[in-house]
């Protein structure tokens, strides 16, 4: 704005652009010697319509050095507004760590390579955002006494993050919904019950635990761990790594190695093909192809989809049934078939069965003695008392037995409750069955000796029997 200058005094003011100061300019006069007035000025301003935030010594000041010195002023500030001051912005706050590559240091100071951390995993319920709502702002007053605006901060919400809810004890906060975990993808973030590694587990990840299920859409390499509280996915192979699944695993490649590595499943277990490895499932495990030198244990049953290829070598274990496309090999490789009942489990019934044969056996045998002495002490008078005492022997040790029969039989009938156990258990096979199988049914052993033909294996009568099997 130009100098506002009297035609009459050797002042004047430059008003700021944004009206929130006033400066002023003093100029020597030669064609008069009076001098100037702090009431001019005053006047001057009035004139103006400034009335805001005036610098009255501000003013003096500047007229003293004027009159009494000669000096010119040159742009004083005699007047200032207040300016406003602007809302802020909302803001977003992360409560928890934006997924990152970090490693972890083990006791001894290395780095262990295998334990990195790429995701955050999250509890349901647990808040993840804090958001700072905008605030208003305050109003400012210009020299004019004019209401200057303040901006209004602008609002913000959150961002759309699937599988989150407002926090219903706090509206200012985020929640997850489900244990899960923060994945970012691109400038995105998921949260997800899903965790997906796009490549191989391998020390570009390290071992991955996690609260819901993991997609590997590589391979799980040898001397890494996957622990999932939901099913675990493999696209390839996995070597001599570890798995451990509340769901289902789907190995969509094979599972191989030198007998170091182990799937265990709360579900059900599917593979192309196993190697010198083991599988443990609650459920059936199934197998596209063929199954070499492995141990197999299932609470239902074990099926081998390949009519041509089926399981050689190790140990398999199913309670109810299994399904193989062929049973052995040719070498007459050692190989073990468990149907019926969990091998541990059986093993336990026998030692049980063991220790109640010699007892059930001794309590006969005093059992023939006390009707001994029965009919001994109704043909001799004599002889009474001292069959009394022996008798009283007799009865005490087959009491003590007793109990102990008692106690292995409860024992016995608990373990049977607990566990699953099939009375019929059977076992088919579409191929071709080799010698050096040993098929074992809840407690009753066959040894194949010679080679045999599509034949289906079942108990009756406590005996393994088997029939051929029709239109294979």
């Amino acid at each position: 704005m130009a100098v506002q200058k009297s035609t009459k005094k050797p002042f004047g003011f430059i008003v700021s652009q944004d009206k929130l100061s006033v400066h002023l300019f003093i100029r020597k006069d030669h064609e008069t010697e009076n001098k100037i007035r702090v009431a001019d000025i005053a006047q001057a301003l009035k004139d103006m319509g400034i009335k805001y935030g005036i610098d009255h010594e501000a003013v003096e000041n500047a007229v003293t050095l004027y009159n009494d010195f000669g000096i010119e002023e040159d742009g004083a500030v005699i007047a200032k507004g207040e300016s406003p001051v602007n809302g802020e912005d909302g803001r977003i706050e992360w409560l928890v760590k934006k997924p990152q590559f970090s490693l972890k240091t083990k006791d001894d100071d290395t780095v262990d390579f295998k334990d990195v951390s790429m995701f955050t995993a999250v509890k349901k319920g647990q808040p993840i955002l804090r958001m700072t709502p905008a605030s208003s702002g305050r109003k400012g007053v210009d020299v004019f006494g004019t209401s200057v605006p303040a901006r209004q901060g602008r609002e913000i919400n959150f961002p759309s993050i699937n599988n989150t809810e407002i926090s219903k004890g706090d509206p200012h906060l985020l929640a997850s919904k489900i244990n899960a975990c923060v994945i970012l993808k691109g400038n995105t973030v998921e949260l997800s019950a899903v965790h997906e590694v796009m490549g191989d587990v391998d020390l570009s990840t390290g071992n991955i635990r996690f609260e819901g299920s993991v997609i590997v859409r590589g391979d799980v390499k040898s001397g890494f761990e996957i622990h999932s509280k939901g099913n675990v996915e493999i696209g390839g192979l996995v070597e001599d790594a570890t798995i451990v699944a509340d769901g289902d695993v789907n190995v969509k490649g094979g599972f191989l190695g030198e007998g170091k590595g182990v799937i265990r499943s709360g579900g059900q277990v599917h593979l192309k093909f196993i190697r010198n490895q083991k599988v443990e499932a609650i459920k059936a495990i199934y197998i596209s192809n063929e199954t070499l030198n492995s141990n197999l244990y299932s609470h239902e049953k074990i099926y081998v989809a390949s009519k041509r290829l089926g399981l050689a070598g190790g140990f398999a274990c199913a309670i109810n049934d299994m399904q193989l496309g062929s049973l052995g090999s040719e070498t007459e490789v050692k190989t073990e078939i468990y149907l019926g009942t969990n091998p541990e489990i059986r093993k336990l019934l026998d030692i049980i069965s063991g220790q109640l044969e010699p007892l059930e056996k001794r309590s006969a045998q005093l059992a023939n003695e006390l009707k001994e002495i029965e009919n001994a002490k109704k043909k001799s008078k004599y002889l009474f008392e001292k069959l009394i005492e022996k008798m009283e022997k007799v009865m005490e040790e087959k009491m003590n037995i007793d109990e102990k029969i008692s106690k292995l039989l409860k024992r016995r009938i608990n373990i049977e409750k607990e566990n699953k156990i099939c009375a019929e258990p059977q076992l088919r096979v579409n191929g071709e069955i080799y010698p050096g199988v040993t098929l074992l049914f809840n407690s009753f052993r066959r040894e194949i000796v010679q080679k045999m033909s599509k034949r289906m294996f079942y108990l009756k009568n406590g005996e393994i029997k088997d029939s051929p099997l029709v239109g294979i």
